[in-house]
């Protein structure tokens, strides 16, 4: 079983986390049975476990409970060849729930991605590449198409804001995609079918997109 983000747990739900590791029991939310369980446990967090227990956020006792093996993964910065590859995987995915077909990056693209440090690690990376999927609409992502990569004026207010609101980075390619799909809509004076050619999208990817961002036009 993986706990992504184990760090965000708070308090009490440590403690439950750690009688349940102790005991080997769990009961059902409702429940009142105790149910035997035998699970291995894989956690993760982005965070420092000794600076969040030195503060109080993180039981020292379940670090202990749960640190029988540890993986220090290298930050994606650290491994800048790995960034052309799990590009290529994160378009092919966006591709699929975008039902759009774009077919890689321009050179000049590539280079965008390796000269930013991506302090968002894996996930920034995932998130600006079904952004750039989104905006492109000649097959290929370019640099203008990275937004918090090429920081131009609009796109870094649009990302400073963002982050000055604690957004996580999914809630932020959200409010984009709402933005996009919002003008685009507007621009073909409300008129659904022209809006989803302008983004390369069809209408029923157009339609889930709307529903999905609760966008009423």
């Amino acid at each position: 079983m993986l706990l992504d983000e184990i760090t965000n747990l708070p308090l009490e739900g440590q403690a439950k986390l750690l009688r349940a590791i102790e005991n080997r029991q769990i009961v059902r939310v409702g429940g009142k049975k105790q149910i035997e369980v035998d699970v291995r446990l894989i956690v993760t967090t982005n965070l420092n476990f000794y600076q969040e227990m030195k503060r109080g956020a993180f039981r020292e006792d379940l670090y202990h409970r749960l640190n029988e093996f540890q993986i220090l993964l290298p930050t994606l910065q650290e491994r800048k060849q790995d960034i052309e590859i799990l590009s290529r995987e994160f378009l092919l995915e966006a591709n699929l729930q975008l039902d759009k077909r774009i077919s890689g990056f321009t050179p000049e693209a590539l280079t965008q991605m390796q000269n930013y440090n991506w302090p968002g690690n894996i996930r920034e990376l995932k998130y600006t590449i079904k952004r750039a999927v989104l905006m492109a609409n000649n097959g290929v992502i370019e640099p203008h198409h990275l937004a918090f990569v090429q920081h131009d004026r609009d796109d870094s207010r649009f990302e400073t804001e963002a982050w000055e609101e604690g957004l996580s980075f999914g809630e932020m390619i959200s409010r984009f995609e709402k933005k996009i799909i919002s003008n685009a809509i507007t621009k073909c004076h409300n008129n659904k079918t022209k809006a989803a050619k302008m983004l390369q999208l069809n209408r029923k990817t157009l339609y889930r997109k709307m529903s999905e961002l609760k966008i009423d036009l």
